[in-house]
């Protein structure tokens, strides 16, 4: 729409130094053409075309600032115009109204400025929130929902930037049973999970046999010395980790798979997507009333943050600024700490990295679980809760 208010108002402004032009030449050779009609018509098409181009060019930079984000610029270029148009009616009445009688024009000209128009425009201002002009302030539904929208764009833009490892649950983390599971473990590890699909294995999860369904577990119940587990197994799809995240999305819709097994170069087990994980990259976290609601970076008093290990770089990155570089070596804040310094760090040893210093709160025999964050940059307004 922008490029064609851009258009109109070339052509526009076009026409009107065309028909300047040709006003210039008619008015030269007047006497050849007559001017009973035909001066005072392209006079009229002049002024016609000039009021056009003006107001197409007030649309067309008033929609640039909106798309820029520039609030209160349609109000000053109103304030502009009604300064222009107060001055040229007060003209108009001076001169003009010689001739035609200063009650007719002054009545004509009314309109304008019927019901104090100058002084409501005038009391505009930017920091205004209330009436029509109000509803558009930063906490109004038509911002929150242009910001929405906008996050909906960058989501569907980054994806294709995005690999399956990026998005994955590594395998430490995968909910997995293997086939010789009895029945009623196998019931009990669905039950608390509340997973509806679920790798299987046989003796070791890089040789995954298939996927179940929860479902399928009805029949498997019901028909105990019919149907053993073998026979509800779903066979797994698998991709490679290198795989861009918009080619999976592709081929779940097309394939209509939900889960998808994540492999190595080696053909080693490296995690499971699953569709929901893609669809959160796009429109944000997605949760049903099932779901716990734990948090990855939370402030302290002192300060600090603290961030769960398998908190991804970028997502940090996002939030704080560019803290930390990332790299195909390691998605998460753990995966760097142990990168960082070549092993696994001690429970309380502290880790500067520019300027920030991590910690490392919680910890395991072989991985990170919590660090905090401490940022040597006090009063930066990145860092504040």
């Amino acid at each position: 729409m922008t490029f064609i208010y851009a258009a109109i108002v070339i052509i526009l402004l076009a026409g009107h130094f065309l028909i300047s032009a040709i006003q210039g030449t008619v008015q030269d050779k007047e006497e050849k053409i007559g001017t009973r009609w035909k001066l005072p018509s392209i006079n009229l098409a002049h002024s016609i075309m000039g009021l056009f181009a003006g107001l197409l060019f007030f649309a067309f930079v008033s929609q640039i600032a909106g798309q820029l984000g520039i609030s209160g610029v349609s109000i000053i270029l109103m304030q502009a115009v009604a300064v222009i148009l107060f001055v040229l009616v007060w003209t108009g009445l001076h001169f003009a109204g010689r001739r035609i009688g200063v009650a007719r024009l002054s009545a004509s000209l009314s309109i304008f400025f019927r019901g104090n128009l100058l002084e409501r425009v005038f009391s505009l201002s930017m920091n205004d929130r209330e009436g029509p002009l109000g509803e558009r302030g930063a906490g109004s539904p038509f911002i929150r929902s242009e910001l929405y929208e906008q996050e909906l764009i960058r989501g569907v833009l980054d994806i294709k930037e995005l690999t399956v490892r990026d998005v994955m649950v590594p395998r430490t983390e995968v909910v997995a049973v293997d086939i010789r599971t009895p029945r009623d473990k196998l019931l009990e590890i669905v039950t608390e999970e509340g997973y509806s699909r679920i790798p299987v294995y046989d003796g070791t999860i890089d040789n995954v046999l298939g996927v179940i369904y929860t479902k399928d577990l009805i029949a498997l119940l019901q028909h105990r010395n019919v149907i053993v587990l073998e026979d509800i197994i779903r066979p797994a799809y698998f991709v490679p980790e290198t795989k861009q995240l918009g080619e999976l999305l592709k081929e779940m819709q097309t394939q209509h798979v939900h889960l998808a097994v994540v492999i190595d170069e080696f053909g080693g087990v490296e995690g499971i997507v699953t569709l929901e994980d893609i669809l959160e990259e796009i429109v944000g976290e997605i949760r049903d009333e099932y779901d716990e609601e734990p948090e990855e970076i939370i402030a302290v008093q002192d300060g600090g943050f603290l961030v769960d290990a398998r908190t991804p770089v970028r997502r940090l990155n996002e939030r704080f600024g560019e803290i930390l570089p990332e790299s195909d070596e390691y998605d998460t804040i753990g995966g760097f700490v142990a990168s960082h310094e070549g092993r696994i760090p001690r429970l309380g040893e502290a880790i500067n990295v520019g300027s920030i210093q991590i910690i490392i709160t919680k910890r395991s025999k072989t991985a990170v679980k919590q660090v905090k964050l401490v940022f040597a940059l006090a009063g930066d307004s990145r860092y504040e809760r």
